[in-house]
């Protein structure tokens, strides 16, 4: 698909969901979007979309779920979509924003799921991400996270699924997920070894642990560890070939 074909769904108006990922759409074309003002779903997944692209998106505010991953959006790209407050699924993976656009998503209270892996955030952008109660799934791999930023998930207590891996946080710093009441997903980083696990042994909804860390033999130390295993949970793996024994 080009940019000029989307000429032929301009008038299109009671069109719901517009799926445009890997295709060649740039911002161009997004300007023959912008009076398609019923959608409910738009997919640029891999597309030439930029900054630009999403200024053409200011009427569109009954949008539920965007994805934007591997576009050219950076953080001025943001400002021009934080009327959407109907969203519920937003995915930025791989995009270049840091904290300073991801003061735009402030106002997103009705999201359930938010991936912003592998961006430039760090822990003062998480600060907008506080008010977001209604919020299950959230992917933060790959971003420079430390323990300073987990303390503005702790009232996120819908939170189900939690991807910190490659981040920096510490054992110490998994305190702060101690009243995530719902939390049965947790994904690690390399760093997180048997005595992080402690900080997690009141997490009775807690069902799987992933982490990077190569030996299943120590972790299982840590979560049976006096007798008292975490209900339910067990481990997946993620060490990669040539890390060495994983019995």
């Amino acid at each position: 698909v080009q940019d000029e074909e989307l000429a032929y769904i301009q008038n299109l108006s009671g069109l719901t969901l517009l799926e445009l990922g890997h295709t060649n759409i740039s911002d161009e074309g997004m300007q023959y979007v912008s009076g398609l003002t019923n959608v409910r779903r738009l997919n640029l997944n891999g597309s030439a979309v930029g900054d630009e692209g999403l200024s053409y998106l200011t009427d569109l505010n009954r949008v539920e779920e965007l994805i934007l991953n591997r576009t050219q959006v950076s953080d001025e790209g943001l400002s021009f979509i934080q009327h959407m407050t109907s969203l519920t699924y937003l995915d930025l993976w791989m995009l270049n924003v840091s904290d300073e656009g991801m003061q735009y998503l402030a106002g997103f209270t009705n999201l359930t799921e938010l991936g912003i892996e592998d961006t430039q955030i760090g822990d003062e952008g998480l600060r907008y991400l506080a008010g977001m109660s209604q919020l299950r799934d959230l992917n933060l791999e790959n971003n420079d996270i430390t323990d300073a930023g987990l303390a503005w998930l702790a009232n996120l207590t819908n939170l189900a699924v939690l991807n910190l891996d490659d981040t920096y946080i510490t054992e110490a710093g998994l305190a702060a997920l101690a009243g995530l009441s719902n939390l049965s997903e947790l994904s690690l980083p390399l760093q997180i070894g048997p005595d992080g696990l402690n900080y997690l042994r009141n997490s009775a909804s807690l069902e799987k642990l992933i982490s990077q860390r190569v030996g299943l033999r120590p972790l299982s130390i840590a979560i049976t560890g006096g007798g008292r295993p975490l209900p339910g949970a067990h481990f997946s793996l993620k060490g990669n070939p040539g890390d060495g024994n994983q019995d």
